[in-house]
């Protein structure tokens, strides 16, 4: 993703966010999660190859500059659609590309306002109110996604990429829903209600000794269930509560046998009683309670996250579980604040800025940072038009060459590792070293033997390495042909 740069290149945003032990703030590593990250002066030749070099290699290319603006940079999507013709290409803005507000500035506040959002959130008898998380940013870019998603089954299907233009104002108009729906139907403008439904009673939130809890009753089967639980046998005969719309009508009076009912007990007991009778109901937690409820923990929504300079670093975890793609564990290794991350895409990775550290493929520049195996990304080696993380000169090897281990001519870096690392099949393991000496003819087959098997005097292993390595290659053409432009 391409976007203004706010820290040390001149942004004109301020860090935000509580600090936290070694500059991060929790807002950066809230939302920077699983990105690889590199800062590159798109005013500057220089840096504008680089960006280039980065589009024609990628799947999508995704930007949130004003409108207009990378157009003007020369990386607008007809720009790089002519170096890559199946480039999915999404442009995230405020108010859209084009029309007569497409150039006003964009801040949540502004586009949970300007959507009508703010004016059904709130008391009734209250100030219109914002919702507690940024809803406008976050579900603008849920919708970029799901958008890109499409766009790339799209190209799958067809080869052709496509461009995408998402608004922070759509995503929240989109979110109206059933509001927008009646006002289109009868043209009367919904109003804010609190926590109560439109046409569901009771469905809001009441009172308890200790606490609140969130009470939606959708049928008459769950309120004779709660009259049974609280043993209130008169609200259930009561023939002024015997259906929804008769309890939309004498709302008041329903909420006072309600709120009568769960003041007398504490929250924990009033939960008791409607989870024993089958009755939907929640109590309101507060932060720290969400994340020590033992579903939440089951459902692996408190992930650890390594990281160099906060030791015991948690992050919400994703909230959808994958069968055939399940998420790894996130290990804690050792690491320094200098050390490069390998980062899973399915997985909780300290973010871009925060490098942890890996094994194997790193390289050092003249100031002794470490640098990521250029076969892995855009390889670092300082070079014009880059600001803070340096980058090397990408690798020019063909994928073919690549998956061979081929060694790059006229070029430094570290050498490929071994052929017999690229033969190893997914999911295939050695078999312990007890086993391969319990089955030792097995694992170590007598060469002699093999050789007077063979026509040729050798071993016939020597055949299957070949057989394996010719299918290897013939894939590797073969996905360097998807990539390749027509």
């Amino acid at each position: 993703m391409w976007s203004r740069s706010s820290s040390r290149a001149g942004g004109r945003h301020p860090p935000l966010g509580s600090p936290l032990p070694g500059g991060e703030s929790a807002y950066y590593l809230s939302i920077n999660r699983n990105k690889r990250s590199v800062t590159v002066n798109l005013k500057d030749p220089a840096g504008k190859e680089i960006a280039r070099r980065l589009a024609r290699r990628a799947d999508v290319v995704v930007e949130n500059f004003s409108p207009g603006t990378a157009a003007r940079l020369g990386l607008g999507y007809d720009n790089l659609r002519a170096i890559k013709p199946d480039l999915v290409y999404c442009s995230i803005s405020g108010f859209g590309q084009d029309g007569p507000g497409h150039r006003r500035p964009a801040y949540d506040l502004v586009v949970q306002g300007m959507s009508g959002m703010m004016s059904l959130t709130g008391e009734a008898d209250g100030p219109p109110t914002k919702m507690g998380v940024p809803i406008a940013d976050m579900t603008t870019g849920m919708f970029a996604a799901f958008a890109i998603a499409s766009a790339l089954l799209h190209r799958e299907r067809t080869g052709e990429g496509q461009y995408i233009d998402t608004s922070m104002l759509g995503s929240q108009v989109a979110l109206l829903v059933y509001y927008a729906v009646g006002y289109f139907a009868t043209g009367e403008v919904p109003q804010r209600q609190g926590n109560r439904h439109q046409t569901v009673v009771p469905y809001d939130t009441f009172t308890t000794a200790d606490g609140y809890v969130n009470l939606p009753i959708g049928n008459e089967a769950l309120w004779a269930r709660f009259c049974a639980a609280f043993d209130l046998p008169e609200a259930a005969a009561d023939p002024r509560f015997a259906s929804n719309a008769l309890r939309m009508a004498h709302r008041e009076p329903l909420y006072a046998v309600i709120e009568g009912a769960l003041s007398r007990h504490t929250t924990a007991e009033v939960m008791a009683r409607l989870d024993a009778a089958g009755v939907p109901a929640g109590p309101i937690a507060t932060v720290d309670q969400v994340f020590a409820e033992p579903q939440t923990l089951h459902l692996g929504l408190k992930q650890p996250l390594p990281h160099p300079t906060i030791p015991d670093l948690h992050v919400p975890g994703f909230p959808y579980r994958l069968s055939a793609t399940p998420r790894p564990r996130a290990r804690r290794r050792r690491c320094s604040a200098s050390t490069p991350t390998r980062f899973s895409p399915n997985s909780a990775t300290t973010p871009g800025r925060s490098r942890g550290c890996a094994k194997r493929g790193r390289s050092r520049d003249r100031a002794g940072r470490v640098a990521r195996d250029p076969r892995n990304q855009v390889p670092p080696r300082r070079a014009p038009g880059i600001a803070g993380r340096s980058l090397r000169q990408p690798d020019e090897r063909s994928p073919v060459q690549l998956r061979a281990g081929t060694t790059r001519t006229g070029a430094g870096g570290p050498r490929p590792p071994p052929l017999r690392r690229h033969l190893r099949r997914r999911g295939t393991r050695r078999p312990p070293p007890a086993a391969r000496r319990a089955e030792g003819d097995r694992h170590r087959p007598d060469r002699r033997s093999a050789a007077r098997r063979h026509p040729r005097g050798r071993p016939a292993a020597l055949d299957a390495i070949g057989d394996a390595l010719a299918a290897l290659l013939a894939d590797a053409v073969r996905q360097a042909r998807r990539q390749l432009p027509d």
